[in-house]
């Protein structure tokens, strides 16, 4: 070694020469950046939006399937003319009774009130 290494050497200088040169473009990171972050943020937006989309669809369905027990316990309390079996088909038409869309309102604002509160949710 000759008088100038030894004066600017240390304990803390590092023994090999970088490879790479250190600059501000190089950022030590644990994690690898293999996609870019704008292609991430709109995967993750993509998948929300279908994810959504195909819940929105199934409101309407689920809206029927709720009418429709609710329907079916309705006319099945109902003793002599008007009765109707829990084994026959209901007309759509009979459950628009204001007695059964009022108890539907009430199950369906409920279920948004269970939907809001933050925690697990829980699906009737």
């Amino acid at each position: 070694m000759d008088d100038h290494e030894e004066t600017t050497s240390s304990e803390r200088s590092p023994l090999m020469r970088p490879t790479r040169p250190a600059g501000p473009t190089r950022q030590a990171s644990f994690i690898p950046q293999v996609h870019s972050p704008p292609l991430v943020v709109f995967l993750i937006f993509c998948t929300l939006f279908v994810l959504m989309f195909g819940n929105f669809f199934m409101i309407a369905p689920q809206l029927r399937v709720y009418e429709d027990i609710i329907c079916r316990h309705y006319y099945d309390e109902i003793k002599g003319q008007g009765h109707i079996a829990l084994t026959e088909d209901i007309d759509e038409s009979l459950c628009k009774v204001d007695e059964i869309q009022e108890e539907l309102a009430v199950i369906m604002g409920g279920l948004s009130v269970v939907d809001s509160v933050p925690g697990r949710h829980y699906r009737l």
